[in-house]
């Protein structure tokens, strides 16, 4: 597994599917494949599909 980007840390948890980094705790719960608010952003504005980004549909009960 890798690295954490952070210094000091040695967490373990849920990590970003696209960077690879730790987790919030609000991030983690917020849809089928934990994604980071900085993959989200960059993700959204570059047009990648929700879909694509989180593995669900804004009409399913899962989307954030």
């Amino acid at each position: 597994m890798e690295e954490d980007s952070r210094p000091g840390t040695a967490e373990e948890g849920p990590r970003c599917m696209w960077c690879g980094m730790l987790l919030r705790d609000e991030e983690a719960r917020r849809a089928r494949r934990p994604v980071c608010d900085k993959c989200v952003r960059l993700l959204m504005s570059a047009g990648v599909s929700d879909e694509e980004i989180f593995g669900t549909r804004p009409d399913d009960p899962g989307y954030p």
